[in-house]
């Protein structure tokens, strides 16, 4: 299925795999050589995609998991490690996004969104990266947001908070593991036309595909090794910096 095996043989693990952004990003890289390891809460979905893919001879296993449970994370990280000898990529797509105002937020919605957004994250890489120093080389690619690089916005505190919290800690982690040769990369999109926002799903076509997020995150597990990636900012032409218009 390779298009021009510029992943040929990689190792991936990726989560957020069964929709979205993540899935874009599957396909991308199976097109290019890469073995896949999907994780996702949607077990049909996450079958459907394999079966998919093992017909255009990928190689593609998968693990439902919901990641805000670090007990199904663990069994998520063992299956993965169980089925590579090695992981050259982990892509972190899992996520979500609650909007209201500030006020209103409820103690279990917050706690949903920084369980998701960045425990699970934070625990899945760390699992991953122990793996990789282990190995003296890997990358770790993650789905940021422009909330990250933007000052702020109406009934969004919440997702801010969380897409702060990851910035400071990928910047953290690219510090600590670059001794190891692993790179680790975050991609901030701003509006995009996925189910991220149900509402909006093929109504702006003008606005980041799915598919744009998996070339960057395609660029990105190509580049060349004695370079690092830290983060690239990716906005609608419409839209610029701004995070609505």
């Amino acid at each position: 299925m390779n298009e021009t095996g510029k992943l040929l043989n990689k190792k991936v693990v990726i989560t957020g795999a069964s929709s979205g952004m993540g899935e874009a990003i599957a396909r991308t890289y199976a097109k290019e050589g890469a073995d896949l390891c999907l994780i996702a809460r949607s077990e049909d979905r996450l079958k459907e995609l394999c079966r998919e893919l093992e017909q255009e001879g990928v190689k593609a296993v998968y693990y439902a998991a919901d990641l805000i449970n670090p007990e199904e994370i663990e069994a998520a990280a063992g299956f993965a490690f169980a089925a590579f000898d090695r992981i050259d990529i982990l892509v972190n797509c899992a996520g979500l996004g609650i909007f209201r105002p500030f006020g209103e937020y409820s103690v279990e919605e917050y706690n949903t969104t920084m369980d998701l957004n960045i425990r699970a994250l934070f625990l899945m890489t760390q699992k991953a990266a122990v793996k990789m120093k282990e190995q003296r080389q890997g990358q770790i690619i993650s789905i940021g947001s422009m909330a990250a690089v933007k000052d702020a916005a109406n009934n969004s505190a919440l997702y801010f908070a969380s897409k702060w919290a990851l910035m400071g800690l990928h910047r953290c982690m690219a510090f600590e593991l670059m001794d190891y040769d692993i790179r680790v990369t975050l991609l901030n999109p701003g509006n995009t036309d996925t189910k991220f926002r149900p509402d909006a799903v093929g109504q702006h076509p003008e606005w980041i595909q799915a598919q744009d997020i998996a070339d960057a995150a395609l660029y990105v597990a190509e580049s060349a090794s004695n370079i690092s990636i830290h983060e690239i900012n990716i906005s609608p032409t419409n839209i610029g910096w701004n995070i609505i218009k």
